[in-house]
């Protein structure tokens, strides 16, 4: 699937795609993602109801990674992860240019 982004997809502009997430939460749904692991679940909602209204991945794919970085970020934060690119056959697996690596955590390709 390819779609458009703001920033090129590197680790580096992980944290400009969470941020721009967090502001478009708050004006259009109204919802406060403040950070913290319990915000995750408020992504979970938002997710859900994009998906009860039948919208396609498609249509919102720039919109999901952005809640993956997001994600991503409070994992940084919070679980002492670091964003990475990915290898060539990670990508393969994986579908996306970076992940969070957590410490003593192995990537499931390896």
């Amino acid at each position: 699937m390819e779609f458009r982004l703001k920033y090129a997809p590197e680790p580096v502009n992980a944290s400009l795609f969470a941020a721009d997430i967090v502001r478009a939460a708050a004006e259009i749904d109204g919802v406060e993602l403040d950070g913290t692991p319990g915000s995750l679940d408020r992504v979970d909602a938002v997710l859900e109801r994009l998906r009860a209204e039948g919208v396609t991945t498609e249509s919102v794919a720039a919109t999901l990674f952005g809640f993956g970085c997001y994600t991503g970020e409070v994992l940084v934060r919070h679980g002492g992860g670091a964003w990475r690119a990915v290898t060539e056959e990670e990508r393969a697996v994986f579908g996306w240019p970076l992940v969070v690596a957590l410490p003593g955590a192995a990537c499931a390709t390896r």
